[in-house]
């Protein structure tokens, strides 16, 4: 319940996921078709450098955001960032 009302405060921003729904089981977030930071670089291990330097700058992005809104994130790490595109 305190995530999905932190999701509610942060509204939508096109570096964070949104949430399509929730049910007693769980959120029902949008798709983040290439999974999680952790698993792309697995099965892509020679990303360019200039590719995760984009990543690094839009999780930036997404991390002063919600900074903005006076969210405080404690466990940001490569599982935790999803990879959209």
């Amino acid at each position: 319940e305190a995530e999905i009302k932190r999701l509610h405060t942060l509204g939508q921003h096109r570096r964070i996921i949104g949430l399509k729904g929730f049910t007693d089981d769980g959120l029902y977030l949008e798709r983040a078709v290439n999974g999680d930071l952790f698993q792309y670089l697995a099965n892509h291990p020679t990303t360019t450098v200039k590719r995760r330097l984009i990543w690094y700058r839009q999780a930036a992005e997404a991390i002063a955001y919600v900074h903005s809104k006076r969210v405080l994130h404690c466990d940001i790490r490569h599982r935790n960032l999803l990879v959209d595109k």
